[in-house]
């Protein structure tokens, strides 16, 4: 009696494993994600950000196109554009992985309830062949965008990486210039428009804050009729035992709510808030 008891107590505790092992191997492979997936994230296309030879990015108001050539990476054409190294690094590396959060629909013949028919934003990347994109839509309810291929009948959902890349403007992308590092640690002396001298205080100061920050536009021809600001600083030596003088040389002109400047000749337009800038208004104007 007490053996077949053990029997039973043998072929139970086998059952009761069995069923364990069964139960794991069937919820592991209804874990199981499929190949066409990375994180989550379906994967459309990858191509190695050093293989991009150009791409478009079509937002609401214009398109801005980029391509690679012998003279290394230009904007619209503008050959000496000074483009941001930082902003180009992060956009192809962006472009170099296209991929989607989630399919919404496939064979989709009405693209109208996606924002697709007539799309917010295009993308085309340019790498050997060229592949372009649509976006539509954003969906409030789980923050994604309505995505799909040019020509193609599947949708997808997107984060806001590419709409925002699509979305960037010159002021993103552009390289801006510096005022010589010692300035800003500099004493203003005097400022002189068109060889005319100043030293009130006031102006002084307000001179002592421009800085290469506010980008406005892209001229290579530089400003029209501007006049011509020197401001006279000193500052330390580079051994600190002493100061001495220099002196910055801008292109400046009035416009509207702004004071328009230029310095150097890489074509970059700055700009100064005239509410801002009252006293250099006064004489600029």
């Amino acid at each position: 009696m007490r053996d077949n008891k053990r029997l039973l107590v043998c072929l139970s505790a086998i059952l009761m494993l069995s069923v364990g092992l069964l139960m794991a191997v069937l919820l592991t492979r209804g874990g199981e994600e499929p190949q066409a997936q990375t994180d989550g994230y379906v994967v459309l296309r990858t191509v190695d950000a050093a293989d991009i030879t150009g791409f478009i990015l079509g937002g609401e108001d214009e398109s801005k196109g980029f391509h690679y050539t012998d003279k290394g990476w230009v904007y619209n054409s503008l050959d000496d554009f000074p483009l941001s190294a930082d902003f180009m690094h992060s956009a192809l590396q962006t472009l170099s992985l296209i991929d989607a959060v989630e399919v919404v629909a496939e064979g989709v013949s009405d693209l109208s309830p996606y924002g697709l028919d007539t799309p917010k934003l295009r993308l085309s990347v340019i790498a050997e062949e060229t592949h372009s994109y649509l976006i539509g839509d954003y969906n409030s309810y789980n923050g994604f965008y309505y995505f799909m291929e040019e020509n193609g009948d599947t949708v997808f959902l997107i984060d806001a990486d590419l709409p925002m890349l699509c979305r960037s403007d010159e002021a993103e992308f552009v390289s801006l210039g510096r005022l010589p590092d010692n300035f800003a640690d500099g004493s203003v002396k005097r400022v002189q428009v068109d060889g005319t001298s100043y030293t009130d205080e006031a102006l002084l100061t307000e001179v002592s804050t421009v800085a290469l920050s506010e980008y406005h536009g892209y001229d290579p021809n530089g400003l029209d009729n501007p006049h011509a600001l020197l401001i006279d600083y000193s500052a330390a030596t580079a051994d600190s035992y002493g100061t001495a003088a220099y002196g910055i040389e801008l292109d400046i002109k009035a416009e509207g709510e702004y004071l328009l400047f230029t310095y150097g000749a890489d074509g970059i337009v700055y700009r100064l808030d005239k509410a801002k800038y009252p006293e250099l208004t006064k004489i600029i104007e």
